[in-house]
């Protein structure tokens, strides 16, 4: 073979090693820097976790937990009060179980505590007090099991 043949298809062979290797590294690379995953949305009061469902829009907030067979402990639904309301008031319609609510105010502290509220008190409204900026409804017992106190605080964590 002639030396410059010899030299043309070692820079291939080389060229195609390199392009080889690039390739590897960069698929490893790319498994090795997936995305964490975003945090579940919870609220932590007490030393207690809860994984929230948060009812967003107003179609959600009217329906809540309506439907639902249950709700576990270590769960709430939190609803954020809308602009157009003075009062964050609930009822009991399709519900199927009691509830305990929590009001927060906007700095995430309990100010009106509800235990116990029971489907049967359906077509009844409960509210909380002027000013509260969410609301989060747990299974009935929580308040008690977790020992929630007025005034207490309750961390948010959305996203």
């Amino acid at each position: 073979m002639h030396s410059g043949q010899q030299g043309r298809v070692s820079y291939r062979l080389v060229a195609w090693v390199l392009c080889a290797a690039f390739a590897v590294a960069t698929i490893v690379g790319l498994q090795l820097t997936k995305p964490e995953p975003l945090p579940m949305p919870r609220a932590e009061v007490r030393g207690t976790l809860f994984e929230l469902t948060i009812a967003e829009d107003e179609a959600a907030q009217a329906k809540g937990l309506g439907g639902s067979e249950s709700i576990d402990w270590g769960q709430a639904m939190l609803f954020p009060r809308s602009d157009d309301f003075a009062r964050q008031c609930f009822w009991m319609q399709d519900m199927q179980f009691p509830i305990d609510i929590i009001w927060l105010n906007s700095e995430s502290r309990a100010v009106q505590l509800l235990e116990d509220f029971s489907p049967e008190s359906y077509p009844d409204t409960e509210c909380g007090p002027e000013g509260t900026s969410h609301a989060l409804e747990l299974r009935a017992g929580s308040v008690q099991r977790y020992g929630i106190r007025l005034d207490d605080h309750v961390l948010l964590t959305l996203r």
